[in-house]
């Protein structure tokens, strides 16, 4: 595993889900597509579910970089009201 500063990690989406978005607390109903890793630390990145799916599950894919290295990934989030699940895998 290569070891990074936390301030260099970048992360894309690659794909959105068609029925959420993720987006900038501050900035409510802009949906984003790259925040870095200190945004997720600082809790100013969100997920937002329009509640419209009518699959139980949603998946986001993304890159995240270092600029030294970088991974795919795929983050899996239950549409269910009764389970709110997040699950990541990397590719």
């Amino acid at each position: 595993m290569v070891q990074t500063n936390p301030r260099s990690c970048c992360t894309w989406l690659r794909s959105h889900p068609s029925n959420s978005h993720m987006e900038y607390i501050k900035h409510p109903v802009v949906a984003i597509s790259t925040f870095s890793q200190m945004d997720i630390a600082a809790n100013l990145v969100g997920y937002v579910h329009d509640n419209r799916a009518t699959a139980p599950l949603e998946t986001l894919q993304f890159v995240v970089s270092s600029g030294k290295a970088t991974h795919n990934g795929t983050l899996e989030i239950s549409a269910a009201a009764s389970c709110p699940c997040w699950r990541v895998t990397a590719a």
